[in-house]
């Protein structure tokens, strides 16, 4: 009797299995043998190796009782060497039909995840412990690291791991280390652990990951925590842009687990869900403000109001607390107007914008600078200090032409930048106050401490920093007037952790530690913030979000395509054609090569999206965007 025979002879174990080989675009099955040795072994989802045409690829067993394929069928060549619990595959099944992607994506996902931890911390199942899903809404009083050690060690008095999951890999190094100090055993999720760690007999309580934590295949898994899930660092940025408090809280209720959810801003998609960790007034948690309002010239963000709140700020500040000022765009400038005839600063030889030149002053630099030629200045200050924010005049970024910083048109010296970075701000401080600064970004390790007490950051600093004597918005408008309908929530991110970060004003002190430089002091978020008033600045991200028919009232889905009208017309066509919740999405083309699909909720939206294999034409889908 041949092997073959003998398998389809014994009881309970199928013949052929569809196997889904790991490859993106591939939407098919290939059928196989199931081998002697695997008969009884294999389920839905377990990860397989197979042969293809000659060689070893990796897939999941995704079908039992396969139809034969045309050919010579071939056993599938043996088990792939990390687990994949038949929940965690549903949980991956789940999230590509939310996200209207291929499973695929998410399959990889759970083995990179499992690649990333020992072997002795996987299993086959979750603690089954009985779903929850909380949100919990922390002030700047509460601590992150007290709440998590705390939820965390209560799953581990019952026997169960847990799972903490955080936006970026500083986060959850540095809440690695916290946890460890309160004595709870933990263990961090590594992109790639070489062989013999993933053998090493390693026995932990918590496992601390970034996003991708969320697919990993823990044995007694009973609590999964997403510390701050509105932070743009849990979603995942290309196709398909799944969420890892979604998928997390899915996950949580195929295992019948637990999931807490651990943030000082929640979104309007949460503010429903999110309990406050203070009931009673908080507003004393929040740090009084100052605002000062911009004349609306882009260049003009070292306000006589900041430099005075500097100085008075820079007495208490120390580099283990600075004074932070913080904004989004690192560099100088980038692009230049004349003040005199208002036309673009351009280059000569090619017609480019130009920017600044790379900086005089760098050490080891022996690069002259760049001459003025004739250019005049009424005192030798304005020269000297001309000389400090345009030391190597301007520079071509095409052609790397050079010119003196001037107006090619009318000649005037009188040049005005379109927008200014980090590198400005602290030529300006060090040229108009003698005050040193240093400039700090998302390259900047987490800890940093400046040596001058006053640090010029991006919003990077916001998590780089331990404390802070106070923190300035130089340009808050880069928030207030953002084109995403997730700016409300972003600016209540950056008010949050400022305010963590802002140490308690010593006694007499009347300075505020929080500054916001704006063009709109007069606007409604402005005011919430003045007034300390959180709960106001989400009820006002709500309404306003309802009045728009914006998420959580809608379910969006941006399409990217190269015809958007022609795919519309056949979207809408199969749509209607098919009828039921799918007819009911409201499709509209934003420009030639984008489409927005508008539903009541996500189940009408994936209907509609299900149809666009038949639309004969290729399009990128995100569903959820921040953005239109």
């Amino acid at each position: 009797m041949s092997s073959k025979e003998r398998l389809e002879s014994s009881a309970g174990a199928p013949a052929l299995v569809g196997v889904t080989i790991d490859a993106v675009g591939l939407d098919r099955e290939f059928s196989y043998i199931v081998p002697e040795d695997l008969a009884g072994k294999l389920v839905t989802g377990s990860p397989v190796v197979v042969s293809v045409q000659g060689r070893k690829r990796r897939g999941w067993v995704t079908s039992f009782d396969a139809a034969p394929a045309p050919g010579r069928l071939l056993p599938v060549s043996g088990l792939d060497d990390y687990p994949l619990p038949p929940e965690l595959y549903s949980l991956c099944v789940a999230a590509a039909g939310r996200y209207a992607s291929s499973a695929v994506h998410f399959l990889k996902h759970a083995r990179s995840a499992a690649h990333g931890l020992p072997s002795a911390l996987l299993g086959p199942s979750s603690a089954g412990v009985g779903f929850s899903n909380r949100y919990l809404r922390l002030s700047p009083c509460d601590s992150v690291l007290e709440v998590v050690a705390g939820t965390v060690a209560s799953a581990a008095g019952a026997g169960h791991r847990s799972l903490v999951l955080t936006g970026t890999e500083i986060e959850a190094t540095v809440l690695a280390k916290g946890l460890a100090g309160k004595g709870v055993s933990v263990t961090l999720l590594s992109r790639v652990l070489p062989k013999y760690k993933r053998e090493a007999r390693v026995e932990a309580e918590c496992v601390v990951a970034t996003r991708l934590g969320v697919f990993a295949p823990l044995a007694r898994l009973g609590l999964i925590v997403v510390v701050d899930p509105e932070d743009k660092a849990h979603r995942n940025q290309g196709e398909p842009t799944w969420r890892t408090s979604v998928v997390a809280a899915e996950r949580a209720r195929i295992a019948q687990i637990a999931a807490v959810m651990v943030s000082g801003y929640p979104s309007p998609e949460n503010a429903h869900n999110a309990k406050i960790m203070r009931p009673r007034d908080e507003s004393g948690c929040w740090p009084v403000a100052e605002v000062v309002e911009l004349d609306g010239r882009p260049e003009a963000l070292v306000t006589a109001e900041l430099a005075a709140w500097v100085r008075a700020l820079l007495r208490e500040a120390t580099p283990a607390a600075p004074v932070a000022l913080l904004l989004n765009r690192k560099g100088k400038v980038n692009r230049y107007v004349c003040r005199k005839c208002r036309t673009p600063v351009t280059c000569e030889r090619c017609g480019a914008m130009m920017a600044a030149g790379p900086p005089y002053a760098e050490p080891g630099s022996d690069i002259p600078a760049y001459p003025l030629h004739h250019y005049a200045f009424a005192t030798e200050s304005g020269r000297r200090g001309f000389d400090a924010l345009f030391a190597r005049g301007l520079e071509c970024p095409r052609c790397s032409h050079k010119t003196p910083a001037a107006c090619g048109n009318c000649k005037s010296t009188s040049i005005a930048p379109v927008s200014v970075g980090t590198g400005r701000i602290a030529d300006e401080l060090r040229a108009s106050l003698g005050l040193s600064a240093e400039l700090a970004d998302d390259s900047t390790p987490a800890g940093f401490e400046p040596a001058s007490g006053l640090v010029v950051a991006t919003e990077a600093a916001l998590t780089r920093l331990r404390a802070a004597v106070g923190v300035a918005f130089v340009d808050f408008d880069q928030y207030h007037f953002s084109s995403s309908f997730a700016a409300t929530n972003r600016i209540f991110r950056a008010w949050y952790k400022a305010s963590v970060l802002i140490k308690a004003a010593p006694a007499g002190s009347t300075r505020p530690r929080l500054l916001l430089q704006t063009r709109e002091p007069g606007s409604e978020i402005v005011a919430r913030i003045a007034g300390r008033d959180p709960a106001g600045l989400l009820a006002a991200d709500v309404a306003e979000r309802r009045r728009l028919d914006l998420p959580p009232f809608s379910a969006l889905a941006l399409l990217r395509t190269d015809d958007a009208r022609l795919y519309r017309t056949r979207l809408a066509q199969l749509a209607s054609e098919a009828g039921g919740p799918a007819a009911e999405v409201n499709l509209a083309t934003l420009s030639d090569d984008r489409l927005l699909a508008r539903a009541r909720d996500h189940e009408a939206l994936l209907a509609c999206l299900a149809l666009r294999r038949k639309v004969g034409l290729p399009a990128l889908v995100h569903v959820d965007p921040e953005e239109l």
